[in-house]
């Protein structure tokens, strides 16, 4: 298989995905800016505001194409949660989290770098 036809073949699987997804996501905000897709359960309650978390994150495009990934740099992500340490994305949406739970969030401009975005890997809108 040619490095063309999987680029094909992956593009298909995550417009797939999308299509399954948006139909579960639910929408955190009321203008719809932030959606999160449960990919598994967790357990426990979710953290309060000004509690301390730590996260394992993959940051993608729309595209798919990723630009943050604490995964395969084996480091989670601590910080205090709902304090405006993070974009206010991740304030709203980690709240909303067990402990050991998976979730896809979609997360509009105006909830993470807004127009001006955050150089050198998240570009201006």
């Amino acid at each position: 298989i040619n490095a063309e036809y999987m680029g094909i073949f992956k593009n298909f699987l995550n417009f797939i995905s999308t299509i399954f997804m948006e139909s579960q996501g639910i929408k955190l905000t009321e203008d719809g800016g932030i959606t999160k897709w449960l990919l598994e359960e967790g357990t426990g309650s979710c953290p309060k505001v000004k509690q301390e978390v730590v996260v394992h994150y993959i940051g993608r495009f729309m595209d798919g194409i990723e630009f943050d990934n604490s995964v395969s740099n084996a480091e989670p992500f601590k910080f205090v949660v709902g304090v405006g340490h993070v974009i206010k994305g991740w304030d709203i949406g980690i709240v909303t989290m067990k402990r050991g739970e998976r979730a896809k969030f979609v997360i509009e401009s105006n909830y993470a770098y807004g127009d001006k975005g955050s150089l050198p890997k998240i570009p201006p809108k």
